[in-house]
């Protein structure tokens, strides 16, 4: 026994829905960003720090704050890049015109359309 029961849905992605979309595809590139920086803004924070020490002991002293410092310039430009994204978002939302006008979906038990 088969049954034509059809479901329609119709609306328009809105500002905060692309953003959350925009967010959620980019966590990834943010996440690779954040260690990377870290590591490359600790690493020359240590080569920075003429001469090297020869003893492990002396060059954990040294390192700690550096991997401080390099924690705290990555948080300030992790935000800033998350800004720089938000804002990017925002204006390819505003200028995509195809995107702001109103979807139509139909669901029955065969096929979903796009009209």
């Amino acid at each position: 026994m088969s049954t034509n029961q059809e479901l329609s849905i119709k609306g328009t992605v809105s500002l905060e829905d692309f953003l959350k979309y925009n967010t959620y595809h980019s966590k990834t590139f943010t996440s690779i960003y954040f260690l990377i920086s870290f590591i490359i803004l600790w690493a020359l924070g240590i080569l920075f720090e003429l001469p090297i020490p020869n003893d492990l002991l002396v060059w954990m002293i040294v390192s700690i704050p550096k991997a401080i410092q390099a924690l705290i310039l990555t948080i300030l430009i992790f935000f800033a890049l998350k800004k720089l994204l938000k804002r990017r978002a925002t204006k390819e939302y505003e200028s995509d015109q195809l995107l702001k006008t109103e979807i139509n979906y139909k669901f029955n038990s065969e096929k979903i359309t796009n009209k």
